[in-house]
């Protein structure tokens, strides 16, 4: 039986066959996203030192971090059908906004 894709040697092989197991943008775990917020919260006090020092780039990445853990607790809440566990996700979501919002208003 032959494959369904055509390959010229055994590294293009693997590569196509590694493709089919690439996780999504979004995948994290339960554990993973609150340590993730927690690191979040606690890199707050670094932020507002990095914005005195001028370290603009620093600020951006720290914005784009909280966006992309926003878009992950969010995905999450799609994979669970426990209650108790989106109830989790749902506190740890506006917990999170709130944070957005005030970094967006003051950093």
């Amino acid at each position: 039986m032959t494959p369904p894709y055509k390959t010229h040697n055994k590294t293009a092989k693997k590569r196509q066959e590694s493709k089919k197991h690439e996780l999504s943008e979004h995948a994290v775990t339960m554990h993973g996203v609150n340590h993730w917020f927690v690191y979040v919260f606690e890199k707050l006090g670094w932020m507002l030192l990095a914005k005195a020092k001028g370290h603009d780039y620093k600020i951006t990445t720290y914005k784009k971090s909280i966006k992309h853990l926003i878009e992950s607790i969010e995905h999450l809440m799609t994979e669970y059908s426990d209650a108790d566990r989106k109830h989790d996700l749902n506190v740890l979501l506006m917990e999170t906004h709130i944070l957005d919002t005030y970094v967006n208003k003051h950093l």
